[in-house]
């Protein structure tokens, strides 16, 4: 029961007079009326079965006594064997590792500070009651035990949204503990003392973030996150078999991005088998259920309950029962299902939900796995609620709001204290790094640093690439002037040098074009055909369209140097530009350049085409050489994959009624690519149909069916199906491989299971299955996303000790996570990272780069990144200069507001970027 809510008299509710109080509260010295104690002497009644008329605890001794219990047990325990050697518990904390920075706030019983245990933020908790009022053996025993329960069990949980229990201590007199005058240094707690540590939150509790949006409400979308995130974390706790039987906005807490972590465990328990075995009222009062309430039997849908009461709380913005007393609520919610009033203009669908989860007959309410299903279902794309999204205000949580309330939010029950704030504490986002990775991070190439620390030898003499890169890092306007200033650079030019600087400079063309000239001429011999090929591709990248075509004339008097490779990797970048009439025209004119026009590369035009959006010039194509040029089975199942992908699958079956007439039978591709349709619809009898008739027609499913069943059922939320896949397949003699694999650790990963998913990815090699580069993308972005960031980076740095190199998808969301952390030192240092792993920044990375760090507050920094983008070629899109413009006006910084126009006022000049009479120059 919560002391604030409760009330001194008033009138017992009728009915039955008497409510139980919880395990922990039957052992305090409650006042009880006469009744009530001569109920106790006429009865032999312990002290464990003892009941209470409600209308008579006195509510606000109950904290100050449970403290004073506490510390009887805990200082018994000391004091009784100062000397025994006790075995460690899993959850007891290596004093030695435990920092304390400063103090937060103080109070009767306890101090809060904030520090760091093995590098990890926390907050701690000191804990020394003093030698007043020991307790008797018996009751030290009993309240030990119990608290050793507790702690065992929240240290074994592991969920995003549930709060990280890190450990705790008894006898803590090693520490040392900052004074409050400075100049006096540290001081000493006696040996008496304990200590409890668990994850820092810093953004506060729900029911502070929904008080200040009290007026404004909150948008749609929010409140369905927010109810999300608490769903999900019951749902785990519940697997683990634990009842909280406190669910409340006060024991839930947010951290910067509003993630939802939920805390306060001094009332949990591991649910029983026997529901019976489950009594005693325990949680606050408004969320309490009814059969709490009512002394009866209950079980994990007491906290459904709740959570029904919390999601009308985040939806309202309000507390329920405002002006009702303790007395009146346990009596209506009980006797006459009081429910706090659903707004009419509350969407049905979440409504729905609130009715489902307080209902009163526990039976009748869902668990909490079918509430995540059933918000997961709600479409917050069109906004709804309270008033409109786009008017909803959403007051941000701040990094200077920590630690503003009276009492630390993190710490549970039994060592919460009233407190004034001491402090607050910040470090500089700009500069941080986390912990784990700052070696490997601060002795990387940082942007403002030409030092490449690799050996004792490069710290001496600069590399071959790196002397070139230097060089090409300066902007040019043409690649002539990049041929000029690579004349003073003394190297060796091979063939391994060329293609590392091709590559690292792939999305720039004037450096690598320029570059790929000057290389030429310093060896006085002609480029291999694989070089050639790479600027070809390079320039086709770029939509360097007319330079790309005069290098492939080069290349034709080249004897040998045109194969279909080359080909078709014109074709490609062509239709990736969606010039696909570009695209056919060089399939038509091939023999031109010397390679064959057959059904190998009609198939690769026509997967070409499909691939980048155009199934219909894939048809045309087929339709006007069919005749000329026999389709094979692989020509049918590129159609049918193009139709099935555009949803039109009256199209893929006729197009199978015409393989057949060719004289091919559908086959494992064809089956898949109608499996795949309809699981993107999420249509899955259709899916089990298509299977059925597959295997009677004597197709095997193969790995890749399996992983796009797997993939659909994930992105339906339908976790637990998916899991099934990998049974069916080992069921079937189907070996995973590393793109199923990927798919499991993300279906994995979306379900909150990052445990599970984790140790998949351990098991790979376990299974001779080695990851690549997508299977570190998968996680990365998981935790990217979740703004894990030293998981993230140990991941990247995981890569290149495994020498798997990273592509652009590896950085895309460490970028925006810096970006939205604010990471300026991590986000400098991954730049560099890219460069030196070839991984060269494109329009879309620039855009990421300019957007996010305007959104964040990063506006200098996002000046800097457009008009490097401009310099390099590139035309931002119009989103982005406006976007920038934009944030420019509201921080009045007109000067930069004017470079910015300027810039863009050149890239959007004719011809910008894109001539080829540079080439011709270069000829020269």
């Amino acid at each position: 029961m919560d002391a604030k809510t409760g009330e001194e008299g008033g009138e017992a509710p009728k009915g039955d007079e008497t409510l139980p109080v919880s395990k922990l509260s039957s052992v305090l010295n409650v006042p009880q009326s006469d009744k009530s104690s001569s109920t106790r002497s006429s009865c032999s009644i312990s002290s464990k079965d003892m009941i209470f008329r409600a209308d008579k605890i006195d509510l606000k001794c109950l904290d100050v006594q449970l403290e004073r219990h506490l510390s009887r047990a805990w200082s018994s325990n000391v004091l009784e064997t100062p000397n025994s050697q006790k075995p460690k518990e899993v959850w007891e904390i290596d004093v030695s590792k435990l920092v304390i920075r400063y103090l937060v706030a103080q109070g009767t019983y306890g101090t809060v500070y904030r520090g760091t245990y093995d590098g990890k933020d926390v907050a701690v908790k000191l804990l020394d009651w003093g030698e007043d009022g020991m307790s008797t053996v018996a009751e030290t025993a009993a309240l030990r035990a119990s608290f050793k329960q507790e702690v065992s069990v929240w240290h074994k949980l592991d969920h995003p949204n549930v709060t990280k229990f890190v450990g705790a201590s008894m006898g803590t007199s090693e520490l040392k503990i900052p004074s409050k005058n400075p100049s006096e240094g540290y001081t000493k707690l006696p040996s008496r003392a304990c200590c409890v540590l668990v994850e820092f939150v810093p953004g506060g509790t729900l029911k502070n973030f929904l008080y200040k949006n009290r007026k404004k409400k909150l948008a749609f979308r929010v409140v369905i996150e927010l109810a999300l995130d608490l769903s999900r974390g019951l749902s785990y706790l519940h697997s683990e078999k634990i009842v909280h039987r406190d669910v409340k906005a006060e024991n839930m807490l947010l951290d910067y991005q509003r993630t939802l972590k939920i805390a306060d465990f001094g009332v949990a328990r591991v649910e029983a088998q026997n529901p019976r075995d489950m009594t005693g009222e325990t949680g606050t009062l408004g969320y309490m259920a009814p059969e709490v309430l009512d002394g009866k039997p209950y079980n994990r849908k007491c906290d459904v309950y709740s959570f029904g009461i919390c999601l009308w709380e985040i939806y309202c913005c309000d507390l329920p029962y405002t002006n009702l007393s303790f007395a009146e609520v346990s009596y209506a919610v009980v006797r006459q299902n009081l429910r706090p009033e659903i707004p009419r203009c509350c969407p049905s669908s979440l409504a729905s939900i609130m009715k489902k989860c307080w209902d009163a007959n526990p039976e009748k309410r869902p668990n909490m796995d079918e509430v995540v299903r059933l918000l997961e279902a709600i479409d917050t794309s069109k906004g709804g609620g309270m008033i409109p999204e786009d008017h909803a205000g959403v007051e941000p949580i701040k990094a200077n709001d920590l630690l503003r309330n009276a009492e630390s939010p993190e710490l549970p029950d039994w060592v919460k204290f009233p407190g004034k704030e001491s402090g607050e504490g910040k470090v500089k986002d700009d500069d941080f790094v986390p912990p784990s990775v700052s070696y490997w991070i601060e002795n990387q190439k940082i942007h403002d640093r030409d030092v490449d620390i690799k050996s004792i030898v490069n710290d001496i003499v600069e590399s071959d690439v790196d002397k070139i890169s230097r060089i090409l890092k300066k902007q040019f306007t043409s690649p002539g002037l990049v041929v000029r200033a690579l004349d003073v650079c003394d190297v060796d030019v091979s063939e391994s040098l060329v293609e590392q600087v091709l590559r690292r400079f792939s999305c720039e063309w004037i450096a690598a074009f320029g570059f790929f000239k000057w290389a030429e001429l310093q060896k006085g011999t002609t480029h291999s055909a694989d070089l050639y090929n790479l600027m070809v591709d390079n320039l086709g990248k770029t939509k360097k369209f007319d330079i790309m075509w005069e290098l492939v004339e080069e290349m034709k008097k080249l004897k040998g140097y045109i194969t279909l490779d080359t080909v078709t990797k014109i074709m490609r970048r062509l239709a990736k530009a969606s010039k696909y009439e570009d695209a056919i025209e060089a399939f038509e004119t091939m023999e031109l350049l010397g390679v064959d026009k057959d059904i190998t590369a009609m198939n690769r035009l026509m997967d070409t085409l499909v691939k980048e959006g155009s199934v219909e010039h894939a048809e045309r194509v087929y339709l006007k050489y069919k005749e000329h040029i026999p389709p094979t089975s692989q020509t049918y199942n590129v159609l049918v994959h193009g139709w099935c992908k555009t949803r039109q699958i009256d199209k893929a079956k006729r197009t199978i009624e015409e393989m057949k007439n060719h004289g091919f039978g559908p086959d494992s591709v064809t089956y898949t690519c109608f499996i795949e349709a309809y699981g993107r619809d999420k249509d899955f009898r259709k899916v089990n149909d298509t299977l059925e008739e597959m295997q009677k027609n004597g197709c095997r499913p193969s790995v890749v069916t399996y992983t796009i069943i797997m993939k659909a059922l994930s992105r339906a939320k339908e976790i637990s199906k998916a899991m099934e896949v990998y049974e069916k397949m080992k069921e079937n003699n189907c070996s995973p491989d590393t793109s199923f694999y990927n798919v499991f650790i993300d279906a994995l990963s979306k379900a909150g299971r990052l445990n599970d998913s984790d140790a998949v990815f351990e098991d790979m090699s376990k299974q001779g299955i080695t990851p690549d580069v997508s299977t570190y993308n998968t996680l990365i972005f998981v935790a990217a996303q979740n703004l894990q960031e030293e998981k993230a980076l140990s991941l990247l740095l995981k890569m290149e000790e495994s020498q798997c190199k990273p592509d652009l998808n590896t950085y895309a969301p460490l970028l925006k996570m810096c970006c939205r952390l604010k990471r300026m030192k991590v986000l400098s240092f991954l730049l560099s990272h890219m460069f030196n792993n070839n991984v060269g920044l494109d329009l879309g990375t620039y855009s990421l780069l300019v957007s996010r760090l305007c959104r964040n507050g990063k506006v200098d920094r996002a000046c800097s990144f457009f008009e490097e983008m401009v310099l390099k070629g590139f035309v931002p899109m119009d989103c982005t200069y406006e976007l920038l413009v934009e944030q420019l006006k509201k921080t009045g910084m007109n000067k930069e507001q004017q470079q910015i126009e300027e810039a863009m006022s050149r890239a959007k000049q004719p011809g910008f970027g894109h001539s080829s009479t540079r080439y011709s120059k270069i000829q020269e």
